[in-house]
């Protein structure tokens, strides 16, 4: 036999079929390792999706623009120049936008953030339940106003001469509210001038060398005292009890630290000395820096706070709130000052103070006299309550429990997650641009693996991973324009029912809508929350904000997502609304939003074999006897390759 014909492939009529086990395994297998590389990378999937998501929505529009400019010849010189600008033009748009929006959302947040870092859970709920259970047990108790428990209560109340109870149990609310955001804002402001100072001058400073010697020297010296004390101690411990020599070195061992050798010259150098000692130690000069640099926030927020621009500042932000909520911000700002002196002294003091700003007629004193009385009473009546009642310790045990395990480890998470979403995003953008950039010859690059000896890799897995990322980018898109409308709702509801920070509620409910189901029930709790204890808020405010909520989440469920999500998936809402439980549950948010794309390729390709939704075959298989059921009966690899090289057509009704 010549080698030419050594060479030659066997004709496909020689091969025999594998068994159909043998087929099933070979799947199982190459789908079974590609689940366990997926698990072992589980730390990278929000890169990778992120990058996934970037190329996606890039290549997108890139394909629109060779559409346009070159339909019917392939330019990779023009393709390349589109993904540039796409890469600078969307960056500079955004940044325009941001621009725009930013210095509100951000002061929006800023107050918001002050706001809640001034809120106590516990007295929130307090405050809320009191609502309810203050009357209740008022009425229990004094009944109503012809009943004599409630005149001679009422008779006892006159006695004691307090005046504007309920304002005095409010006025916490409003002085959080008010001065809760503009501290935040003003410390970050000042904290940022203080660093910019400090870093400017550095350790070289006068300024550094002063605080030095006038507050850690005497610090240093303090620590010098006590150590040697504690050898002393150790030294008549160890003669006493020398069995325990090792346990008391180790009791009086002190942890190594970078001060360390400045502690033991402060026992006999000078301050000067020390200085010169401290700048010639880099590792102390840094952990000192770091120290100098707190006690000047500390002293130079303290001085910031007691200035006239303080002041002047407080009472500008104070005037711009009382306009925007008039009836909870009663009081002037000279009116408020004085009664945020006198509150610490007691209800009594309080409502002397307010007599005096506002003093009351003959009828005003009596009416207010009846609503001091009862509020007083809700007042005592519902803390007993709430010591005493089973229900009220229960709720109470769990308001404490929730706190702490919120607290412990929340801060780290967060800076945790603040730093790695910047880095992560950071690497997708420039995986996607390398993507992008040079994406045909890529694609022809991967079709090549065919000739390989990963070709049932290739066939099994090529084509069911193009239909999803189809698939999910269809979807998002899709989401993402549901949840615009539901954010632009919400947001208009919100600006007509006077709640607070409507621009930047109407924000978080774009991103959270992104994940469907979850992400609006989560915005509802955020909004309500916010109805519930701004200024002027309460249950009532709740309730019309649930309502809006509501009417939103039926057009959503009714209107959008059939003729968004339903037209452009194919899928009906029902089936939708029936996974996300499921996907949720198994795979957490992760779940809900890729639950869509995988219900939809499962439905559509695997099930009814038809096809994706809005391709070629998307309403039906070919009819039998057709060239492309004749190619696909001949070689389902190669009909699974055209089909994949042919790609997807976004129908009419998606664009």
């Amino acid at each position: 036999m010549s080698a030419p014909d050594k060479l030659s492939p066997r004709p496909d009529a020689n091969l025999q079929p594998s068994p159909a086990w043998l087929v099933l395994l070979k799947r199982l297998g190459i789908w079974g390792l590609f689940l366990l590389v997926m698990y072992l990378a589980r730390d990278f999937f929000f890169t990778a999706f992120m990058t996934f998501l970037f190329s996606y929505l890039t290549l997108a529009v890139v394909g629109w623009g060779m559409r346009r400019l070159s339909p019917d010849q392939e330019r990779p010189g023009l393709r390349r120049l589109l993904t540039v600008g796409v890469f600078v033009l969307v960056p500079l748009i955004l940044l325009v936008i941001g621009v725009l929006l930013a210095p509100r959302l951000i002061a929006q947040g800023r107050r918001l953030a002050g706001w809640l870092s001034h809120i106590n859970p516990e007295t929130e709920v307090t405050r809320l339940l009191q609502g309810w259970i203050g009357p209740t047990e008022f009425k229990r108790e004094y009944g109503g106003p012809a009943d004599e428990r409630y005149r001679d209560g009422l008779e006892e109340f006159r006695k004691s001469g307090t005046r504007h109870v309920a304002a005095y149990y409010d006025f916490p609310k409003v002085q959080s509210w008010v001065e809760g955001g503009f501290r935040r804002q003003f410390t970050d402001a000042e904290s940022g001038r203080i660093r910019s100072r400090i870093n400017r001058e550095g350790t070289s400073s006068k300024e550094f060398e002063d605080w030095f010697i006038k507050v850690k020297v005497p610090q240093l010296q303090d620590q010098a005292k006590k150590r040697t004390a504690e050898s002393r101690n150790a030294e008549v411990g160890m003669r006493n009890r020398e069995s325990a020599q090792g346990n008391l070195n180790s009791a009086f061992r002190v942890p190594p630290s970078a001060l360390d050798p400045l502690v033991r010259a402060a026992a006999s150098a000078e301050p000067v000395q020390l200085f010169e000692q401290a700048r010639h130690d880099p590792a102390a000069l840094a952990v000192l820096r770091q120290e100098w640099l707190q006690d000047a926030l500390q002293s130079g927020l303290a001085a910031a706070k007691g200035s006239p621009a303080y002041r002047d500042q407080l009472r500008a932000h104070y005037e711009e709130s009382r306009a925007k909520h008039r009836e909870a911000i009663p009081y002037t700002f000279d009116e408020y000052s004085q009664l945020q002196k006198a509150r610490p002294e007691g209800p009594k003091a309080f409502g002397d103070m307010l007599e005096k700003l506002r003093p009351s007629n003959e009828e005003e004193t009596e009416t207010g006299l009846q609503a001091d009385f009862e509020a007083a009473k809700q007042h005592e009546l519902f803390q007993e309550w709430w010591s005493t009642s089973t229900i009220g310790g229960f709720i109470r045990h769990e308001v404490e429990s929730g706190e702490s395990a919120a607290g412990s480890g929340r801060a780290e998470r967060i800076v945790t997650t603040l730093l790695n979403i910047p880095i992560d995003l950071s690497t997708a953008l420039i995986l996607s641009f390398f993507i992008c950039i040079d994406f045909p010859r890529l694609k022809r690059a991967v079709g090549g693996l065919r000739a390989t000896w990963l070709r049932d890799v290739y066939d099994e897995m090529a084509p069911a991973l193009t239909n999803l990322g189809h698939l999910i980018g269809r979807s998002l898109f899709a989401q993402a324009c549901v949840s615009a409308c539901n954010a632009m709702l919400i947001g208009l509801a919100l600006w007509i029912l006077g709640v607070d920070h409507a621009a930047l509620l109407a924000g978080m409910v774009f991103v959270l809508c992104l994940v469907p189901a979850l992400g609006m029930i989560i915005a509802w709790i955020l909004i309500s929350v916010m109805a519930l204890v701004q200024p002027g808020g309460g249950v009532v405010l709740v309730l019309k904000v649930s309502g809006a909520v509501l009417i939103v989440i039926l057009l959503e469920n009714f209107v959008f997502s059939p003729r968004i999500l339903g037209k452009m998936m194919e899928l009906h809402p029902v089936l939708i609304l029936a996974i996300l439980p499921l996907a949720q549950y198994f795979f957490g948010v992760w779940g809900l939003i890729l639950a869509t794309p995988v219900a939809v390729y499962v439905v559509h390709v695997l099930i009814l074999q038809r096809g994706l939704p809005g391709s070629e075959q998307g309403h039906g298989r070919p009819p039998p006897g057709s060239e492309t059921d004749k190619t696909s009966a001949a070689s389902p690899a190669l009909a699974i390759e055209a089909e994949v090289d042919r790609g997807v057509k976004i129908p009419e009704s998606a664009k």
